[in-house]
């Protein structure tokens, strides 16, 4: 169970993926997404991945997309992680600090000096991570999509 870039192949797999998170984040408003609303970037993940600004790594198990994560060149010394998820079945198992140490990696061999990355408030196991992995909290804020939720936004500076 190795991090790797994603592959053509991996569209099917990573959309799975994206639609558990999605159909969990918005279970309690009972809201019925289909192949959800914000996943554009991924339906045609090699065109919005296969760029020199962006990158995009999925866990594969034995064929099954179990993990993902993306990360967008904000400026010249700041990248942005997005799409991060673990299949729910294999969360606490240290998948997402593989991810994140991917991420933090491929940043500082790039010359980054700061991730930021935004996350729902209400994702309380997600936030735990981050911080333990030494993000900082810096913004909060409400958004309206589709539903009313809190965003948390956060950084964290590298050494390399």
């Amino acid at each position: 169970m190795e991090v790797r870039e994603y592959q053509k192949s991996d569209t099917e797999g990573i959309l799975l993926l994206h639609e558990e998170f999605e159909t969990e984040f918005l279970e309690e408003h009972r809201i019925i997404t289909g192949r959800g609303r914000q996943k554009s970037d991924l339906e045609n993940i090699y065109q919005s991945y296969h760029q020199k600004d962006r990158k995009f790594w999925v866990i594969d198990q034995e064929g099954e997309i179990i993990g993902m994560v993306g990360v967008i060149i904000v400026d010249e010394s700041t990248a942005e992680l997005i799409r991060m998820r673990v299949k729910n079945h294999y969360r606490n198992q240290g998948l997402g600090k593989k991810l994140l140490s991917k991420v933090e990696e491929y940043c500082i061999n790039i010359g980054m000096k700061r991730i930021i990355l935004h996350t729902a408030k209400r994702l309380v196991i997600a936030r735990k991570m981050y911080e333990k992995y030494g993000f900082n909290l810096y913004n909060e804020q409400v958004i309206q999509w589709p539903v009313q939720f809190t965003m948390l936004s956060y950084y964290k500076d590298l050494n390399g």
